[in-house]
């Protein structure tokens, strides 16, 4: 927005005009520099995730809108929105599942995920067993760190960085464990655990 000066007035001199002019340019140029540093510069401009989208990098958006039924997979990386931010899809830092038990040993565990720009999240374990019939299931990885910083954020859906879930034991009616639970998605939200494997 064009800088619109103020006009003094009460026996303000044109120089002392010029000063006050000049130190409200400066607050303004500062308060925008702080904007920038915690919502991003928009240099991605306005986006719609229309169809399944994997991140690469870290990414600037001006305004971010997910669509319905698609899912924004972050990666690792972070999301910054300079304007509005638009759930009406899902964005996600999930964990990898675990593999189910089978009657010669438990399930592997959930792989870790991709260490993107915010670290890697931990593998989820191997499911334990001693014998050939009751082996656990693996249990999900960590759902890894998700951070979202959003000038404004209208959350109509999934913000979710759950653990995996654990994988079904070797027993024909055990099922699968649940995901790790994390806290309310936020800007920015932490990571989940990753889920127990069956019994």
């Amino acid at each position: 927005m064009p800088y619109t000066p103020t006009v003094w007035t009460n026996g303000v001199t044109a120089l002392e005009q010029i000063a006050m002019n000049n130190l409200e340019i400066q607050y303004d140029q500062a308060w925008a520099d702080i904007g920038r540093a915690i919502y991003g510069d928009g240099s991605d401009g306005d986006v719609v995730i229309a169809g399944d989208t994997n991140l690469a990098r870290d990414m600037f958006y001006d305004d971010l809108t997910i669509d319905v039924t698609f899912t924004l997979f972050t990666k690792g990386y972070r999301v910054f929105v300079k304007g509005i931010l638009t759930v009406n899809g899902t964005i996600s830092q999930r964990g990898n599942d675990g593999l189910p038990g089978t009657a010669l040993e438990g399930g592997a565990g959930g792989a870790a995920l991709a260490s993107g720009s915010l670290g890697a999240s931990a593998a989820g374990g191997k499911g334990q067993g001693n014998n050939t019939t009751y082996n656990g299931g693996g249990g999900g990885s960590g759902g890894g760190l998700l951070i979202i910083q959003a000038k404004s954020i209208v959350n109509n859906s999934v913000i979710t960085a759950n653990g995996g879930d654990g994988g079904a034991g070797s027993v024909p009616v055990a099922t699968a464990g649940t995901a790790g639970a994390v806290g309310a998605a936020s800007s920015p939200s932490l990571g989940g655990n990753g889920g127990g494997g069956g019994g």
